[in-house]
């Protein structure tokens, strides 16, 4: 899955997600002024999110003067992970305010 958007770049789940044998790779939340959230998946609010053997990689959440949480996940809910692999992805923003490459939970 490969995607673009500010909030979960991949996924912005509020319900129930199962990922099995998955690869989230190369999805982005950016934005020049504003929060971005999740690179690949934003399990927000109300959300259960449940990753089985799942590649979450390369993944980024870049935000230019805003505030960037969850390079890979931004989990706000109920997250299970299981013999799943989280790497090679980053919180950036220009004004030093990235909080969790791989996984954030807030």
């Amino acid at each position: 899955m490969v995607g673009v958007s500010a909030l979960g770049g991949g996924v912005v789940n509020t319900g129930t997600l199962t990922a099995h044998g998955s690869w989230l790779v190369g999805n982005a939340a950016r934005s020049i002024a504003g929060q971005v959230q999740g690179g690949a998946i934003l399990n927000n609010d109300g959300g259960d999110a449940t990753l089985t053997e799942t590649d979450v990689e390369g993944n980024e959440a870049a935000s230019d003067r805003g505030f960037a949480f969850g390079g890979g996940v931004l989990n706000a809910r109920t997250l299970t992970v299981h013999g799943s692999l989280l790497y090679n992805n980053t919180a950036r923003s220009d004004a030093s305010n990235a909080y969790g490459g791989a996984l954030f939970l807030g």
